[in-house]
């Protein structure tokens, strides 16, 4: 392994470092010699602290690293500094802190990656269950785009293309939760045991827009039946279904919350 030898050269470093008055060299000369104060006041002046030296392409964090500066690490780490940048010879902090037998430094480094790593999977697990927002407007042009080709297309033509586009949006939305506001135009019960709900997407039901099923429980429909023509309802749900039938497009939602 080919590691810069910053501990062994430092000397020469810092007399080329005092001869100059980049803010970035100071802060890479704090970061070595563990002047922790001045490390702080130059990253809140906007100093990069992941900026990396010219010649050899050492960051703060590797000359920290490679000199002990546990405090200075712990603080570049806290500040989530990148751990993976490389220098030019593409070794880490990792490598500077093992190369010169800082193995506590190492071992807190790779920690540190370990954390950022299962943090990045559960903000992914995070995302991918959160539910999408959906306006009612979305709906309405749904429903929209379904009556101007009805219209312009032939039958054949439109039984093709309603079939992509439905298939399409069932591809992207199908059993993913979906956040939808509308106010109540109508409540009643369905024949399938849901709820169906007509929503408007004004408050003086000037437009009455098509069903939304809501698969509820019995508590859930209950109140439900109760609410009233003009409120406003916000619900999330898994979308079930998806089709136009009988003049409505027919919005199907299960595990309902509101």
């Amino acid at each position: 392994m080919k590691v810069y030898r910053i501990i062994l050269i430092s000397v020469s470093i810092l007399a080329i470092l005092s001869g100059c008055g980049s803010k970035e060299e100071r802060l890479i000369k704090a970061c070595q010699q563990g002047q922790y104060d001045t490390m702080i006041t130059l990253l809140k002046e906007g100093v990069n602290k992941d900026f990396q030296t010219e010649k050899d392409g050492a960051t703060c964090l590797m000359v920290a690293a490679g000199n002990g500066q546990t405090k200075i690490v712990e603080k570049m780490l806290a500040l989530r500094a990148d751990s993976m940048i490389t220098d030019k010879k593409g070794n880490t902090a990792v490598e500077y802190a093992t190369y010169y037998k800082h193995h506590e430094i190492a071992t807190m480094i790779t920690e540190y990656r370990e954390k950022l790593r299962l943090e990045k999977i559960a903000e992914e697990e995070r995302r991918k269950n959160m539910p999408i927002n959906i306006s009612i407007q979305t709906w309405v042009q749904y429903r929209k785009t379904y009556r101007d080709n009805k219209k312009t297309m032939t039958e054949l033509q439109f039984d093709e293309w309603w079939k992509t586009y439905r298939e399409d949006i069932l591809s992207q939305y199908k059993g993913k939760k979906i956040t939808t506001s509308g106010y109540i135009y109508e409540v009643d019960e369905g024949l399938l045991g849901g709820l169906n709900v007509k929503l408007d997407i004004d408050k003086d039901n000037s437009f009455s827009f098509s069903e939304i099923t809501l698969f509820l429980d019995k508590s859930q429909k209950d109140e439900a039946l109760k609410l009233k023509k003009g409120e406003l309802l916000t619900f999330t749900g898994k979308l079930k279904h998806f089709d136009y039938m009988l003049g409505s497009m027919h919005i199907h939602f299960e595990d309902v919350t509101w």
